[in-house]
């Protein structure tokens, strides 16, 4: 007979795995999961204040640069030798430019063009200001100063993440498929490890996630914008993980509950047991006694 809380949990486990790799890997290959960035910066509007204002000290170097065709632009990045955009995933940066408006090429849309990533090793530190210090023309570099000076260590947010992957694999594939059959006391490692994977996605959302949204609300230059596709699939990931923890440990529980030699046959609590953990492991198994005038009751060892 199989035990269907851990042949479910099984198959929510699919969509953790899935997720999370999804989200680890966005931007690796230039595909189309970039949107799922963990913070973007919009540097779309940099040089145009040395631009347009005569007391900077900088406007005629940066003038140099614009073509006599080019009036009243909205943004002149690739006449600085820099992109629109610059965003952070767990294994890459992607960088590239907004597509300019059909009616007006002077204004930009948000759908993002010429997307272009670089893998990056697994706890890279990224700067915007060195980026853009590095690409920008020589003669412009100093607009790099203007630039928050602001650095992101991955370390934590790729250990954190790579631990919950593996962790859910293991629980999927190894932990999981030797429990349907109820005959392996392996329920409270599997426990374990799924929590484990729990509290992992947990906490490398949320730091990966306040990272973002510090950067999204600060008034820093350049801005950043709102990771809503990060923040969907990191989240919906541990969500899904905390599922199986539960389903795991409910499994868990009636097992603590079986008598011991006996294999797991149903889903129900014994009246002699709580559903406190600590008194299910406590005993499991309680002797039948009678009472003189009571009902029967039972003792424990």
């Amino acid at each position: 007979m199989l035990r269907w809380l851990p042949f479910v949990a099984s198959f929510w486990c699919a969509p953790v795995i899935i997720l999370s790799l999804h989200t680890l890997l966005a931007g690796f290959n230039n595909d189309s999961l970039e949107g799922a960035a963990i913070i973007t910066f919009n540097t779309s509007s940099l040089g145009l204040s040395d631009y347009y204002q005569s007391n900077s000290s900088l406007q005629t170097n940066v003038t140099s640069l614009i073509p006599p065709s080019v009036t009243n632009p909205t943004s002149i990045t690739q006449y600085l030798g820099i992109k629109d955009w610059y965003s952070i995933h767990y294994l890459s940066t992607c960088s590239g430019f907004f597509q300019p408006s059909s009616e007006n090429v002077n204004q930009l849309t948000s759908k993002k063009i010429d997307v272009v990533c670089v893998k990056q090793k697994p706890g890279y530190v990224f700067s915007i200001s060195d980026t853009l210090r590095h690409e920008l023309d020589p003669s412009v570099a100093a607009i790099a100063d203007e630039v928050t000076q602001a650095s992101y260590y991955t370390a934590s947010w790729v250990a954190l993440w790579l631990a919950g992957i593996i962790a859910a694999t293991a629980e999927m594939f190894i932990l999981l498929p030797l429990t349907w059959h109820g005959t392996r006391r392996l329920n409270g490692y599997s426990t374990l490890v799924s929590f484990t994977s729990y509290i992992s996605f947990q906490l490398g959302s949320s730091l990966a996630t306040g990272h973002s949204l510090k950067a999204h609300h600060s008034q820093s230059l350049p801005p950043a914008l709102h990771s809503t596709e990060f923040f969907a699939m990191c989240w919906t990931t541990m969500c899904l993980m905390f599922v199986v923890f539960v389903l795991v440990q409910f499994e868990w529980r009636f097992e603590l509950w079986t008598m011991k030699g006996d294999p797991i046959m149903l889903y129900r609590k014994p009246k002699w047991k709580s559903w406190n953990l600590l008194d299910s492991l406590y005993d499991r198994n309680p002797v039948k006694i009678e009472a003189h005038g009571r009902d029967e009751e039972y003792e424990m060892n």
